[in-house]
């Protein structure tokens, strides 16, 4: 049995973690069964996103590369 927890803490980890626009009262993420789609729904929300990680994922390579080339 494992004792002890990693903690992964973001100001150490630069872009560890990135935020998406949720809506009011965020109550949740889904991600579909292939992986490519990810829900954040919000509890009291007429709207709900639906992000393509792919997308993601390209944003936050082109993020860096900007990052990297001081764009």
């Amino acid at each position: 049995m494992i004792k002890e927890v990693l903690v992964l803490d973001t100001k150490e980890l630069k872009d560890i973690c990135y935020m998406i626009p949720c809506p009011k009262s965020p109550h949740g993420c889904d991600v579909d069964p292939t992986g490519e789609y990810i829900v954040g729904s919000g509890k009291l929300a007429a709207l709900i996103p639906v992000f393509s990680f792919t997308k993601l994922q390209e944003a936050i390579a082109k993020k860096i590369l900007m990052v990297f080339m001081k764009v």
